[in-house]
Parts: structure tokens; C-alpha cells; sequence
């Protein structure tokens, strides 16, 4: 924000980007990788690693043309991932009839 309390909207513009459009990749992934693999832990240690990379990686202070590319950028790539996962089915599947371990 602004010292005066207003939202500019270099902040604005890529939060929103990246809620409506690469957490809803990433959530798709988090229940793919569950749905194949029935661990709990995995999808939490992905949760984990989501959650911390976006607080390291996230470039500080970038103005709204940068910070839209970033987002954009990021949401295509979850995306890209999502489909390959999906398309390929490169995770295992559990066995039918048999609950996860």
C-alpha cells in the first residue's frame, strides 16, 4: 500500500492475477498428486514448499508491468505442469478397490 492506507495497484493487479489464476492451477495439482498418490504428507510438504518459495522467490517492490508478467508467467507454468501431469499420467495410480495408505 501508500503511506496514505490506498492499495496501489502494482499490488493489486498481481495478487488478483495470481489468486484467480495460478492458485486454482496449483490447487488442481495438490489434488492430482493425491488423488494418484493417496499421501497426505506429499500434498502437505507441496503446500509447504508453494507457501515459502512465494515469500523467498517473490521479487520485492516490482512495479505493475513486471509484477504482471511474474504472475502470468507463473500461472502458465502451473498450468503447463497441470496438463502434463493430467495428459502423461506420470504419477502412479492407486490400485482400485483399495483404500491409501
Amino acid at each position: 500500500g501508500t503511506p496514505s492506507g490506498d492499495l496501489s495497484l502494482a499490488i493489486f493487479v498481481p495478487a488478483m492475477i495470481f489468486d484467480l489464476v495460478s492458485l486454482p492451477a496449483y490447487r488442481v495439482l495438490l489434488v492430482q498428486f493425491y488423488d494418484r498418490t493417496g499421501s497426505l504428507l506429499l500434498v502437505m510438504l507441496m503446500h509447504a514448499l508453494f507457501s515459502s518459495s512465494r515469500i523467498i522467490l517473490n521479487p520485492p517492490g516490482l512495479d505493475l508491468l513486471y509484477g504482471v508478467i511474474f504472475e502470468l508467467v507463473l500461472a502458465i507454468a502451473l498450468w503447463i505442469v497441470v496438463a502434463l501431469v493430467h495428459k502423461q499420467q506420470i504419477l502412479p495410480q492407486p490400485a482400485r478397490g483399495t483404500l491409501p495408505a
